[in-house]
């Protein structure tokens, strides 16, 4: 069959090449379509049935959507000692 994949650029172009080639390793008759749009963009598109899966950085609405983690990644936040946010330990991805 066909799976259609919804992804941001970025994930994309950093995490997918790897997973892909394992996935057509084994599964070689699925045809994968990735799609790159914006999160958001991505989101809609999966509500809509456009797209058949997607991949997004959180934050997602758990109620809305069947959620699996592929990562977990530590992203690091460099401000200007001058920012608001210079003084939080801990920065979640809304602020």
């Amino acid at each position: 069959g066909k799976v259609k994949i919804g992804i941001p650029p970025l994930i994309g172009v950093l995490f997918f090449p790897k997973i892909i080639k394992g996935f057509k390793q084994l599964y070689p008759d699925v045809n994968i379509k990735l799609i790159e749009h914006g999160g958001n963009k991505v989101k809609q598109e999966v509500e809509d049935g456009v797209l058949d899966l997607g991949v997004v950085i959180e934050p997602v609405d758990k109620e809305q959507f069947d959620i699996i983690p592929l990562l977990n990644e530590e992203l690091m936040l460099f401000v200007h000692s001058a920012h608001p946010l210079v003084h939080k330990e801990i920065v979640e991805m809304q602020d």
